[in-house]
């Protein structure tokens, strides 16, 4: 299990890492890992992105093609939809959307759903994007 490993399971070694929504945030936290020389797998609901990226084009216009091409002929990053392999990473790192709505609160159903994807995995370490993904791992039990 993931949480049982201490810090020195990770020094130095070549991890596995799972980003969870490959927009403004998690596509280039992604290739910042890829760049580090860790494998990277990007989880999108979206299969046009998954598709683009996978053939090594973007669709972030300040994130370079050549980047993306690089990393994945490198086999360095790669993207799916395919929730399931999740279970092949080391860490996963959530980084939905959480747009606000009319009453500028924000809309966590992207974080609900990622919760209920990720119940039974103990290896969420990370939520740069957002706060709120943090109510995803304090309510994964309700999910479980």
């Amino acid at each position: 299990m993931a949480t049982d490993r201490r810090p020195e399971y990770f020094k130095g070694s070549q991890l596995r890492v799972g980003i969870i929504g490959l927009g403004y945030v998690g596509l280039p936290l992604g290739l910042r890992f890829a760049e580090a020389g860790h494998r990277v797998t990007g989880f999108d609901t979206d299969p046009a992105k998954v598709e683009k990226l996978n053939r090594g084009q973007t669709y972030i216009q300040h994130i370079p093609q050549n980047k993306i091409q690089q990393f994945v002929q490198s086999k360095h990053f790669a993207a799916t939809s395919d929730f399931s392999r999740l279970a092949e990473v080391d860490a996963i790192l959530i980084c939905v959307p959480t747009p606000l709505d009319q009453r500028r609160e924000p809309d966590l159903s992207y974080v609900e759903q990622t919760a209920h994807m990720t119940a039974d995995l103990e290896k969420i370490i990370g939520r740069p994007a957002t706060s709120y993904a943090q109510w995803a791992i304090q309510h994964a039990d309700a999910y479980r």
